[in-house]
């Protein structure tokens, strides 16, 4: 029995400690043993089928501005919010209907002040009503606020408290819409080559999956968790022994 112990003893020490979490696991910005991803010109989103979309109408003309459900103090916030239908368009009284879906939220707001040139000098605000992103997985889950014009995944995941400790760098799910319908990306968080990739930047409706380490029900958070399961297999280890040799 004792020289079987001197064997299983090592071989349970070995095992425990690949069993713990290493911090290449969730190191950040790695150049090597990480895949490489191809650099990616920023395109600002484009309205999409389904967005809804607030809109002010600033004129110093006060029958206009109310015409338009504002009135002429610049500073207001609120604004009368618009769902983009199925053909692409918006519905605006008083206009025929503007086609805005697959133009970005600047090139929208210029379309609508050419439409709306014939009721005088006025000028136009947009911006979405549902512009918010969403975490799911092994981070804190939610719906977040996305806040200016352009937000990184780093900020995103930032927001929803960071990726767990069983959370799976090597395997983050983003699913985005696309005039072709849902994409599913997946990529390694990991990867330096992450930035000013396709994938860097957060959209408006994107949902990120943060995805389980597969053998994270066999590993341990800590060295002072490891030591601690050590300590109780030694343990029992030498209970076993003595016990043994009492019989004997």
């Amino acid at each position: 029995m004792k020289k079987q112990l001197k064997y299983i003893l090592p071989l349970i020490i070995v095992i425990l400690f690949q069993s713990c979490y290493t911090k290449r696991e969730s190191t950040l910005l790695l150049d090597t043993r990480v895949p490489k991803y191809e650099k990616a010109n920023y395109e600002a989103y484009t309205i999409q089928v389904n967005d809804e979309l607030t809109m002010r109408i600033i004129s110093i003309d006060d029958e206009v501005s109310k015409l338009f459900g504002t009135n002429t103090n610049t500073t207001q916030q609120n604004g009368n919010t618009y769902r983009v239908y199925q053909d692409s368009t918006i519905d605006i009284p008083f206009v025929n209907k503007i086609k805005v879906a697959g133009l970005t939220i600047r090139q929208a707001q210029q379309e609508i002040k050419k439409r709306l040139s014939s009721f005088g000098s006025l000028d136009v605000r947009l911006a979405f009503t549902n512009n918010s992103f969403t975490i799911i997985g092994e981070s804190s889950r939610g719906v977040f606020p996305i806040n200016k014009d352009k937000i990184t995944i780093f900020e995103a995941i930032a927001m929803a408290g960071n990726i767990k400790i069983t959370g799976d760098h090597r395997n983050v799910h983003l699913i985005r819409e696309t005039p072709n319908g849902p994409q599913i990306y997946t990529f390694d968080i990991r990867s330096k080559d992450i930035i000013n990739s396709e994938y860097y930047y957060i959209q408006p409706n994107d949902i990120i999956y943060i995805d389980k380490k597969k053998s994270s029900f066999f590993k341990v958070q800590s060295y002072s968790s490891l030591l601690g399961v050590i300590s109780a297999v030694l343990t029992f280890s030498l209970t076993i022994w003595n016990l043994v040799l009492s019989i004997k």
